[in-house]
């Protein structure tokens, strides 16, 4: 058995009703399926509590080695980060109040300005 913290008045997130959810944005040269069995293994493999929900946010980074710089060049689109930042209001606006963020290469890119682009809107 595992040691756990006790503390008067409080409860999991779970019972209290408030679900998490875990973003993962792939890199480049992963295609769809790729990024979703990345994902699927992430969450098999992770050992999360149930309350936090995966989620994948999809992008065209190219799907081999050649499309680096279009991939690239993408990761900069300000209509993808539009679009990353009309999913994390849809995800607020759903009940989510925590979000942990997982990123990959250019992904890593595109999060970060799409990051950028929601402290500068809020």
């Amino acid at each position: 058995e595992r040691p756990e913290l006790r503390v008067e008045g409080w409860r999991r997130a779970e019972e209290a009703g408030l679900p998490e959810a875990m973003v993962f944005v792939h890199g480049y040269n992963t295609n769809d399926v790729q990024s979703m069995q990345i994902m699927a293994q992430m969450a098999a493999f992770g050992n999360f509590p149930s309350y936090i929900k995966p989620f994948l946010f999809t992008w065209p980074a190219g799907d081999n080695f050649l499309e680096f710089f279009d991939a690239r060049e993408n990761a900069k689109n300000p209509q993808l980060h539009q679009a990353f930042t009309d999913f994390f209001r849809a995800l607020r606006d759903n009940g989510i109040r925590q979000i942990h963020l997982l990123a990959h290469s250019l992904g890593s890119r595109l999060l970060i300005m799409s990051l950028h682009r929601i402290e500068q809107e809020e």
